[in-house]
């Protein structure tokens, strides 16, 4: 066997042609590491000819000869089954462990242990061997350890050899069994040669597979990217090639003349995970749109893709990017995985509402109900009932929402049916999961996914997604091997949420391919693991994520042996079992290297700073690396072309590396018309003196000297702007910035909603309480309801940017659903009160000390001399307060009203698009304190006065305080905000 060395620039399309091989040549077998290298070479031959059977992977092999082979009979098992055997080999030797016995049903010690069983295995290690050598170990520890390992070991050899099992190490075991007794002939009858290209490592059962095929061929053409300097990679694996006994040739012939690179070299680093994959999808799309390059010319390589597939797929999706997230998302994400846990999340919490309501909402438990109108009716009146009234109100048990229940199916013959299969599924979810094995309760949940009629309501939903076909077939599959562990190794779980915790591993574990829709003549932008993505090789390269914990990957640790211990037991095996942290290190170093190389025309490298959880990441060691090959090979300043939308322009204008003499304002005028230039100029001076600035508050920080505000007329929300955060009144009102839209989003915006409901509810309301304000007929209250409908429904500026065929939806959910169940709970609510709308849309205004204060007031609402106000919100009220920093119209409007000899009595905010939120008491009428700070917020708007405030202004008058250090997430401003960094310092002016 020769092993031909290679430059990391040169990819399989330049080393084929070189070897005159080819897939299309059926005498030639290719065993590659992984699908998408399959698919690389597949989509690049694809004129060439048809293939199959010779582009292999070592599982597509195996899969291959265990099927074709008349001496095997036995069962080849998933990761989710041998993880059963294991825990069934645990718990049957548990009485006998020394170190793990309290932990020997422990998930993470399970985990641990089915992976260093397959690490021996594939390491050709046996119990007796594994036992013997770790028995000569000094420290007692280790000795211990390695004898709990070595007695469950045992145990799961002798189970999987009872019922005739083949793991992934057996598998491969097999193929080189039967490459060795019979030759390659039987199973290829043409092949002649052998191409092994791609790969970073082998393990020993591996090894033999190579060996038994190369002695079957007469050439076998072994191609390894160069190892460089990197000496213990290099060693180590040739060394594993030693211990295989494979004789091998080094032939270093390609290395004499390594070809300069000509890759284009980009790097960059974002704020979050969400701006750089946002970034990322924007310019893939420019790059399609504008240069005409295709989907298929993109890879986007992410570790691990599955954390990360539904965020990366809704931002590529929501930019107009297909993208296939081959064998990325889980069970766990799809819709089958969430009605699973939804049912035990349910009955292990004793039917509590909120589990209850997520359980309803479940899309499959929707279409079971087969009326998606009626249901959502029903799932309302059910909320309402159960937070409203007192008789039936109720935290958990299954007894209170039989009685909710039965009075809908008694009041209203419409929901009947509906609440009656509510009723029949949870009688069916509190009967089942009593027996306590995992294989009892398996059987239940099989069982209710039956009685619910999944696969039935599977085919709707197939039609209208085509990534529910490969998860229906993924999850049953998956199903259908728990079923193994019927007869053959059932064990006990205690309860439910046990059993859910076990279930979500095993499905959180379980790939699945994801795609965003698109065309069928369409491509899509490949986004792959690292670790698969060897030997592909597009024109665009995006390696994204470049953290510490991504890439290079920290060693994987276990709760079994610690990375010390195994060090000690490769040297009593004198084997490399497990790897170590340096070798480690090396072969991420390597693969790096080798991805560097392997786009054609451009590779882009980015990092983030910050998790999810808003605290700080630290970047991959290989950044100082990728800084000085961007040094040397591209700008780190991107051009003015690259700025492609109005969000890139201003966030590069106020950052502190933008070109001052370039053309931004230019750009800005483009995107926000010419007005804007004027209202950014004192603005952005001030921001750019902020940026060169350190220690104290100085006069360019919160106070502009060159902007003179001359208003002295506020409105409340304008009020309630400055005092949720002044930076943000600063961009909205005084730089006049417009929040940044996406074009390509498809559904009615908050605000577009917001007016659309409010000027129909001003004229319902005028209508019906002019009409008919003592009686309030339930009759009459649809018919004027249908006439306003009506109107609006017909008018070509409702929802005209949309699509049809959204804005019909998005319709039919506002006419039908949203502002008519609002309109029946407040009819009601006025019912059972004292007040009665009176005033719609009225105009407010009074003088305070400092400014005037002028609004328009949603509805008021009157007894007697007693008045009332009510603001509409389309969206949540939960977290509104009747009065504190960042909420001021309710009080400050009863203060205009008093004006006009009116008796402040209480103010309450409303949501249209939640009613279920509408259920808190009105607050009171204090409003003096409003007033104060009201006069407070307009003196230092007057002053130029915009400090970045986030969070309790109690705190922040004496420190700038950033919550959880980064900018808020709801602000269309924060990208330019200027606690971007987490900047704190002392202010010393703030009067009240």
């Amino acid at each position: 066997m020769k092993l031909i060395y290679h430059p990391k620039e040169l990819d399989f399309k330049h080393l084929f042609r070189k070897y005159e091989l080819s897939p299309s040549d059926e005498t030639t077998l290719f065993l590659l590491p992984g699908v998408p290298v399959v698919q690389e070479i597949e989509d690049y031959y694809c004129a060439e000819g048809i293939w199959g059977n010779n582009l292999l992977t070592f599982n597509e092999l195996s899969d291959f000869i265990n099927e074709v082979s008349l001496n095997q009979k036995k069962k080849k098992i998933s990761k989710t089954q041998i993880l059963s055997i294991t825990r069934k080999a645990a718990e049957d030797v548990s009485e006998n462990l020394e170190v793990f016995r309290e932990f020997s049903q422990n998930r993470d010690f399970l985990n641990a242990t089915a992976s260093i069983i397959s690490k021996l295995k594939q390491s050709k290690v046996s119990v007796k061997e594994f036992v013997e050598s770790t028995s000569k170990i000094k420290k007692q520890n280790i000795r211990e350890k390695a004898l709990d390992i070595g007695l469950v070991y045992e145990k799961y050899e002798m189970l999987v050899q009872e019922r005739q099992f083949l793991d992934d190490s057996d598998s491969i075991r097999i193929v080189s069994e039967e490459l060795d007794g019979q030759g390659i002939a039987r199973f290829f009858l043409e092949a002649k040669k052998v191409v092994i290209f791609g790969f970073s490592d082998f393990t020993l059962c591996e090894l033999n597979v190579i060996k038994n095929l190369s002695s079957c061929v007469s050439e076998t053409f072994f191609f390894l990217s160069d190892f460089g300097n990197l000496v213990e990679y290099r060693n180590c694996f040739l060394g594993r090639l030693s211990e295989a006994s494979i004789v091998y040739e080094e032939d270093f012939t390609m290395m004499q003349k390594i070809p300069a690179p000509e890759t284009h070299i980009e790097f960059r680093k974002f704020r979050d995970s969400h701006d750089e994959v946002e970034y990322v999808s924007r310019t893939i799309k420019k790059l399609i749109i504008d240069e005409g390059y295709k989907a298929s010319d993109f890879k986007v390589l992410v570790r691990p893709a599955q954390k990360r597939s539904v965020s990366i797929a809704s931002i590529f999706e929501k930019n107009g990017v297909a993208v296939d997230l081959r064998n990325s998302g889980t069970l766990a994400e799809s819709i089958y995985g969430r009605l699973a846990g939804d049912i035990l999340r349910l009955k292990s919490s004793n039917f509590h509402r909120k589990d209850l309501i997520r359980f309803l909402h479940n899309p499959l438990f929707i279409c079971y109900l087969e009326d998606p109108e009626l249901s959502h009716r029903c799932f309302n009146k059910i909320k309402e009932i159960s937070s409203a009234d007192p008789q039936y109100r109720t935290v958990s048990g299954i007894s209170g929402w039989k009685r909710i229940l039965n009075h809908i199916m008694e009041q209203d013959v419409q929901l009947s049916l509906v609440a009656k299969k509510i009723a029949g599924a949870l009688n069916l979810i509190s009967s089942k999961f009593g027996r306590k094995s995992f294989a009892a309760m398996t059987y239940d949940l099989r069982k209710i996914f039956s009685e619910l009629k999944v696969s039935e309501s599977s085919v709707l939903l197939i039609g209208k997604n085509k990534a529910t076909r490969e998860c229906f077939d993924e999850f049953f599959s998956f199903i259908r091997e728990l079923s193994f562990s019927y007869d053959e190794f059932d064990f006990r779980v205690p309860d439910p949420g046990k059993y859910f915790l076990l279930l979500n591993e095993f499905i959180s574990n379980r790939t699945v391919s994801y795609k965003t829709p698109c065309d069928a003549s369409s491509e899509r932008v490949g986004i792959i693991d690292f670790y698969t993505a060897r030997g592909i090789n597009p024109k665009f390269i995006f390696l994204i994520g470049l953290v510490n914990t991504s890439f290079p990957s920290v060693l994987p640790t276990d709760p079994v042996f610690r990375p010390r211990e195994k060090a000690k037991i490769n040297q009593a095996l004198k084997k490399r079992v497990f790897d170590e942290e340096s070798l480690h290190y090396e072969r991420e170093k390597h693969l790096f290297s080798v991805l560097s190389a392997t786009a054609s025309e451009k590779v882009f490298y980015s990092c983030f700073d910050r998790d999810q959880r808003s605290n700080e990441v630290k970047h991959s060691d290989f950044l100082e690396q990728i800084e000085n090959l961007v040094e040397s090979h591209s700008s780190k300043v991107c051009s003015e072309e690259e700025i492609f939308s109005g969000e890139d322009a201003l966030a590069r204008y106020f950052s502190s590396s933008g070109d001052e003499k370039g053309n931004i304002p230019e750009i800005l005028k483009l995107k926000y018309g010419s007005d804007i230039v004027g209202h950014l100029s004192s603005g952005v001076s001030a921001e750019k003196k902020r940026l060169e600035l350190t220690g104290a508050y100085t006069a360019f920080e919160g106070v502009l000297d060159r902007i003179l505000l001359r208003a002295n007329t506020f409105s409340p929300t304008e009020l309630e702007t400055y005092g949720t955060c002044p930076f943000m009144y600063f961009s909205q009102r005084v730089l006049k910035l417009k929040s940044v839209s996406d074009p390509d989003e498809q559904r009615a915006s908050q605000l577009e909603l917001g007016s659309l409901a409010h000027d129909m509810l001003k004229e319902f309301m005028e209508t019906f309480f002019s009409e008919s304000s003592s009686s309030m007929e339930t009759n009459r209250f649809v018919e004027v309801y249908e006439e306003i409908r009506k109107k609006y429904e017909e008018k070509s500026s409702v929802f005209s940017h949309l699509p049809k065929a959204i804005a019909e939806t998005e319709k039919k959910r506002f006419f039908e659903h949203t502002l008519p169940n609002f309109i029946s709970d407040e009819i009601k609510r006025i019912r059972r009160g004292e007040y009665l709308p009176r005033f719609f849309e009225k105009e407010v205004e009074f003088c305070t000390d400092d400014a005037v204060i002028r609004g328009k007031v949603d509805r008021v609402d009157i007894q007697g001399s007693n008045v009332a106000v009510i603001d509409y919100k389309i969206g949540s009220v939960k977290d509104r307060k009747y009065f504190d920093f960042k909420n001021l119209q309710l009080p400050l409007y009863l203060a205009a009203l008093r004006e006009e000899g009116f008796i402040p009595s209480w103010g309450r905010y409303l949501s249209i698009g939640k009613p279920a939120d509408n259920n808190s008491s009105p607050k009171d009428c204090s409003f003096e304190e409003a007033v104060s700070l009201a006069n407070c917020y307009a003196r230092s708007i007057k002053e130029s006065f915009f400090p970045p405030y986030v969070g309790d202004k109690e705190q922040n008058r004496k420190h700038i305080i950033s919550k959880k250090d980064r900018p808020c997430s709801y602000c269309d401003y924060r990208d330019l905000c200027r606690v971007k960094d987490g900047v704190t310092r002392k202010i010393s002016r703030f009067k009240v």
